[in-house]
């Protein structure tokens, strides 16, 4: 073979070896163009979506909120429930309201608090359901009701699972 044959096909060689890597790098380049387009669809619809929902949205975070009681300590906490179920309870005509708390599982959030009251059975059933429209953060671990028919009352025994969290401000939205 001849010598400019030779450089002829070292030339052929050489702009393959180029149109590959120029294929390659576009594939690539198409590739990332691809990825971010996809990247700001998905954004998009996120931004359309929040937009769509923000009053949904705000009311779900509030209602979250209303779910723990915001606090600085867990004993000041507890002194707040307390005095906020007896006077609730006043409020309904139960009588004898004592609120203990569980202090032999301490939690870092949570705390067990026992509720004994004695009232009419229709003054009881309300007092439960102002606790749970009033504060949400105290869910019903256990609830016993019974009627005593020597006092003419019914005598309620409650387990609450109160949730707190300690901070100094208050809820964050």
């Amino acid at each position: 073979m001849t010598s400019r044959l030779k450089h002829r096909w070292v030339a052929t060689g050489l702009i393959w070896v180029i149109v590959l890597i120029l294929t390659g790098w576009n594939i690539y380049r198409i590739n990332m163009v691809q990825t971010d387009r996809h990247r700001l669809a998905t954004m998009q619809m996120d931004q359309r979506f929040l937009k769509a929902n923000q009053a949904t949205i705000q009311d779900v975070r509030l209602h979250q909120s209303r779910l723990m009681h915001f606090v600085t300590s867990a004993d000041l906490g507890f002194l707040v429930v307390e005095n906020n179920l007896k006077r609730l309870s006043w409020n309904f005509g139960l009588q004898t309201l004592s609120v203990k708390t569980d202090s032999t599982h301490p939690s870092s959030n949570r705390m067990l608090i026992t509720i004994v009251a004695y009232g009419s059975v229709p003054a009881v059933a309300s007092w439960i359901t102002a606790v749970e429209e009033a504060y949400p953060y105290l869910v019903v671990k256990r609830m016993d009701l019974t009627y005593e028919s020597a006092k003419h009352a019914g005598r309620l025994q409650a387990t609450f699972d109160y949730h707190f969290s300690l901070s100094e401000a208050g809820p964050v939205s």
